[in-house]
């Protein structure tokens, strides 16, 4: 359940850098009469130390679409992320495409109050860089966190699809991609 808390407080905190960088007018904004969409393209490469507490060093090389709405928080879009071992050049691919959500069902924000965080479509499918499926997550799955102010109270978790990362206890991701690397 630590796993599960700290996804959902990470969930809650890219919403609210995404909604500041919003605000602060970090993204180009589109109007319609409707609502306003940021529509971004993204990459980015770097090197990330101690992937998965495993001591390895590994290059990421990311890319991807968004486009996000400001009613309530709505983001739909597609990555995909080559995981590189720079000593021996292995590599994993990972990808997802679909939408994540943010609602607040019920409640104030400054007291005790229930967000719905839903993910719909591939939030995320492992491959080697020959094109086999280490493993994957498609479908939808919702988290109902009830906070009190800032802080976590607890979370409901509905699950329909194949989630095996949710289903390990979010262990999964890295107990396949780090052998996969080495």
């Amino acid at each position: 359940m630590g796993r599960l808390l700290s996804v959902a407080l990470i969930a809650v905190a890219v919403m609210a850098v995404a909604v500041a960088a919003f605000a602060l007018g970090a993204f180009p904004v589109i109007h319609d009469h409707f609502s306003a969409v940021i529509h971004d393209r993204f990459s980015d490469t770097f090197t990330e130390t101690d992937f998965c507490e495993s001591g390895l060093t590994v290059m990421h090389t990311v890319r991807g679409v968004r486009n996000i709405t400001e009613d309530g928080f709505k983001a739909t879009g597609r990555f995909r992320d080559v995981i590189t071992n720079p000593d021996n050049r292995k590599s994993v691919i990972v990808s997802g495409a679909g939408q994540f959500t943010d609602t607040t069902i019920s409640g104030d924000p400054e007291h005790v109050h229930t967000h719905l965080f839903t993910s719909k479509g591939l939030p995320s499918k492992v491959q080697t860089a020959h094109g086999s499926v280490l493993c994957r997550d498609a479908g939808l799955i919702a988290f109902g966190v009830v906070f009190d102010g800032d802080a976590f109270t607890s979370s409901e978790v509905t699950n329909k699809g194949p989630h095996s990362e949710a289903h390990s206890d979010f262990t999964l991701f890295c107990d396949t991609v780090v052998p996969a690397l080495v």
